[in-house]
């Protein structure tokens, strides 16, 4: 669990990097990195008992519906140029 934040920074300069590289006016493909947050789901559902618990009381005091979770990846697919190289989160462009 120790390199979690570590990978995401990373995946967000990935991100960063490949839309840099590729801008969208000469590919047509929007590059953004999505962020739907903790949702309630059966993700972690054959995870070991202690990941399983921690997992389990996050969820009660910080997950939402996977409904909800959904809508920033949604808001992703139909963003514009505007979020080429962007980080999405609750459906808003975020640093």
């Amino acid at each position: 669990m120790g390199s979690y934040p570590t990978t995401k920074l990373l995946q967000f300069y990935v991100t960063r990097q490949l839309a840099l590289i590729n801008p969208s006016e000469d590919t047509g493909v929007i590059i953004n990195y999505v962020n739907p947050g903790l949702c309630y789901t059966e993700l972690a559902r054959n995870a070991g008992f202690g990941f399983w618990v921690m997992i389990s009381i996050m969820r009660l005091l910080l997950a939402r519906s996977a409904e909800v979770g959904s809508r920033t990846l949604l808001h992703a697919a139909f963003a514009g140029e505007e979020t080429h190289g962007k980080f999405l989160s609750a459906c808003e462009v975020k640093e």
